[in-house]
């Protein structure tokens, strides 16, 4: 029987299909402003990537809104493909993506299935995310995952940023389970992965794509389906292989 008692998920990415969101708002972008299709489609999804990834810990942190975060990526989206918005063009782009991206919000497949799976066994299941809380908890009441999440450990509340050990012991303490009886799920090999490992948490890493270390000690998962396999990595720690002898 398993010991697991306490299941961890990331929510961007993880449960909440955000890839799919952003990506089919670059296109109503490009649909809108065909001068943003000079360039390849991978070339205008890696620099939105890049401008993410500055933006958002400044967002973490509280120093830059969000809306202004998402004004500074368009912004850089236009300027590399030489165009200079006017503040107009970039409200408007705002609106735009905000809408296509709101249009497309679901959960990733078979997310549903699992986190009914795991409480009908009796475990309590958490979400711990990196963001504001606002729009964290707007999305698992339109998703309809509000009712399947016990608990919801959200860094502006914690005070503290994943990979930060501080912001799972934070969810293991509402959950009162040691770390040893909890897992981590989540995409990110940086704030799921090495965060859960360094609160003492078993990590699951979710991989959907995303780029990471060839770690065979970490336990991986390409897809919630089917369902049984999830729920086995999920529930069971990897075997440790017999030592040599002799």
């Amino acid at each position: 029987m398993s010991s697991v008692q306490l299941v961890l998920f990331d929510l961007d990415d993880t449960l909440f299909d955000h890839r799919i969101c952003y990506r089919g708002g670059l296109a109503a972008l490009r649909r809108r402003w065909p001068e943003l299709r000079r360039h390849p489609w991978k070339e205008a999804v890696d620099v939105y990537d890049r401008s993410l990834a500055l933006l958002h810990p400044l967002v973490l942190q509280g120093t830059l809104s969000s809306s202004d975060s998402r004004r500074a990526r368009l912004r850089s989206l236009f300027q590399e493909a030489g165009l200079d918005p006017d503040p107009g063009t970039l409200r408007e782009a705002e609106t735009v993506y905000a809408e296509r991206y709101r249009a497309l919000r679901r959960v990733v497949p078979g997310s549903i299935p699992l986190l009914r799976s795991l409480r009908a066994e009796g475990l309590r299941i958490g979400v711990v995310t990196n963001h504001q809380a606002v729009p964290q908890r707007e999305k698992l009441r339109e998703l309809g995952l509000a009712g399947l999440v016990d608990q919801l450990t959200i860094s502006e509340e914690a005070g503290a940023v994943k990979p930060d050990p501080a912001i799972f012991e934070a969810a293991l303490e509402a959950a009162s389970v040691d770390a040893s009886k909890a897992v981590m799920v989540g995409d990110s090999w940086e704030s799921d992965v090495l965060g859960a490992r360094r609160a003492g948490i078993r990590p699951v890493w979710f991989r959907r794509g995303t780029e990471g270390p060839a770690d065979r000690t970490v336990q991986t998962l390409r897809s919630f389906r089917p369902l049984a396999r999830a729920r086995s990595v999920i529930l069971n720690p990897p075997r440790r292989r017999p030592g040599r002898t002799g």
